[in-house]
């Protein structure tokens, strides 16, 4: 490894630039301090060994004087030779040199059409696949009803809840409703979002969002169960009727936006 200022400069320029993050610059400078080449030149260049030194002082906290960005500043410009180099220690003029406290704020990075589109498009992506996800979920939910509602109606004991027998037309009549709500969220939401069926859509989603919280509640309560197993039905009534609404709200919001 050559080390020389040019080698130093460019490592210590890297840093106050943040190209180089202070825990790499720290390994760089440990290695440098600690091999054959760095005893002869800092015998010889007491700026470089200042140098090192101090890049490898900021990463101890628990220094009583950690340098600063000033000093570390008035190193570069000892190194590009705009400046003499006097130990900091004994250089009473730092102040007058003016090296700022602080590194300049980040000036902010323009975007561009070509970037403002590709991250247009990586946002609509991931709301794409949310939707996606959202409809996969909602979709079984309503093609696990319909079977299970199709079932009882083959089978009134199927799902009964209490010790009452019920007839073939008493289930086909309880079963309806969930049949019907159940093809209507099997229809295309981009569909149901138009401005012809949205109303009607969204008033009958809503309707079911209401029903199916409150029937989780009920078949707690049947069950006589403690109130909290009403989060294991959840899932499998409450919880896919409020992401059938969200979802068409989502779809009718795409369908404003085109």
């Amino acid at each position: 490894m050559q080390l020389n200022r040019e080698t130093v400069l460019a490592k210590l320029t890297g840093y106050l630039d943040k190209e180089i993050s202070k825990s790499a610059i720290y390994e760089w400078a440990l290695f440098v301090a600690v091999s054959k080449e760095y005893e002869q030149v800092v015998s010889q260049d007491p700026l470089v060994a200042n140098t090192v030194q101090a890049l490898i002082d900021i990463n101890h906290d628990d220094l009583k004087k950690i340098p600063t960005h000033k000093a570390l500043e008035y190193y570069r410009r000892c190194l590009k030779g705009e400046l003499e180099f006097i130990p900091l220690e004994d250089r009473m003029d730092i102040d007058q040199l003016g090296i700022p406290d602080e590194p300049p704020p980040s000036a902010p990075v323009s975007v561009g059409p070509e970037t403002a589109r590709v991250n247009a498009l990586i946002k609509r992506h991931d709301y794409t696949r949310v939707l996606k996800l959202m409809r996969l979920y909602v979709v079984g939910f309503a093609l696990s009803s319909l079977g299970i509602h199709i079932f009882s109606v083959i089978d009134p004991d199927f799902i009964r809840l209490t010790g009452e027998q019920t007839s073939r037309w008493n289930s086909a009549r309880e079963s309806l409703p969930h049949v019907l709500y159940a093809f209507l969220v099997l229809l295309p939401p981009a569909f149901l979002a138009k401005d012809i069926l949205y109303p009607a859509a969204i008033a009958l989603l809503t309707t079911g969002f209401f029903y199916y919280w409150y029937i989780a509640y009920i078949i707690v309560q049947k069950l006589t169960l403690h109130p909290l197993f009403i989060l294991v039905f959840l899932p499998f009534s409450a919880v896919p009727a409020t992401l059938a609404v969200l979802q068409l709200l989502a779809y009718r919001k795409s369908l404003a936006e085109e």
